[in-house]
């Protein structure tokens, strides 16, 4: 029994069913997705125009740091970050005064701006700033270590939703920069936000017996039990054998409109549509769809 006597319920059959799903959708599906995702396809874009892999790689990086709550959703933000970033030239001396005209001119990011801002200054001021931007091929190997320098100089968690967000753009920036993926630990947890604290209460993997109100439940989980998200998620990484920066990825999209208020089926239809749209014809179908049937079974 946690504190204010709010008990979270760890649901051991569904966390069975979730990962035997994911186990049989596989990495390479997930990569379908991946490869169709807006923020993959913003970083993409940057590199494609500026053609510098430490450059794309630093900015993504720098840009995950304060990519918490937003003016508009996610896929609208780093789609207007991507076209906002291909149009300046690689400087490390100019990332944070790019940061700053793109925060100014967008004015999609306004929420907590003094400290988004000192945060990035932060960063980019710091000698893995430099290294990253000079070499990002030192993390490849070892994504562990750049998540926890990053916690470092930040003096934050290493599991926080903006840490380990930040590496996974990292992953994207040099996958796209390079065309090498590279192998995810699976010691780095999946990033907590309202999305995944959402979808880990509609699968079931996770009950809160004594709150009714959907959203109520998923801030309440988001706010005082993060860690809790993060463990869960852990256990169906390791049931299913995929990292779980991985199985973010196929969440994430899964989870666009589950905040919107919907009926049941007209969420299920929705996002089923969507996910559709960022398959391609590699990909079995099949597989994906039953999981966002299982994913939004008790929503």
């Amino acid at each position: 029994m946690a504190a204010l006597g709010i008990e979270v319920i760890i649901n051991e059959n569904r966390v069975v069913d979730i990962a035997n799903i994911l186990r049989n959708i596989g990495l390479e599906n997930i990569y379908v997705i991946e490869d169709r995702d807006p923020q993959l396809e913003a970083v993409k874009m940057i590199f494609e125009e500026t053609e510098h892999v430490g450059y794309t790689c630093l900015l993504a990086i720098a840009n995950g740091l304060i990519s918490y709550k937003l003016a508009v959703k996610g896929e609208k933000y780093w789609l207007e970050f991507g076209l906002f970033m291909s149009k300046t030239r690689p400087s490390l001396e100019k990332v944070l005064e790019n940061f700053m005209k793109f925060l100014k001119e967008k004015k999609l990011n306004v929420f907590n701006m003094d400290a988004k801002v000192k945060r990035l200054e932060t960063f980019l001021k710091s000698p893995l700033a430099a290294r990253i931007y000079s070499n990002p091929q030192l993390y490849v190997h070892d994504l562990e270590k750049l998540r926890k320098a990053i916690a470092v100089i930040l003096k934050a968690n290493p599991d926080s939703k903006t840490v380990v967000f930040s590496v996974k753009m990292f992953y994207y920036a040099y996958y796209v920069s390079t065309g090498k993926r590279i192998a995810i630990p699976f010691t780095i947890p999946l990033p907590v936000d309202v999305r995944i604290s959402a979808l880990t209460l509609s699968s079931g993997v996770i009950e809160i017996p004594s709150i009714r109100d959907f959203r109520s439940k998923t801030y309440y989980l988001l706010g005082k039990r993060p860690s809790e998200v993060r463990k869960t998620w852990l256990k169906i990484s390791m049931l299913c054998k995929i990292p779980s920066l991985n199985i973010d990825s196929l969440l994430w999209p899964l989870g666009v409109f589950v905040l919107d208020n919907l009926p049941r089926n007209v969420l299920v239809s929705k996002t089923l549509k969507y996910l559709k749209s960022m398959f391609s014809e590699y990909g079995e179908w099949g597989k994906v769809k039953k999981l966002v049937h299982e994913i939004l079974k008790y929503y």
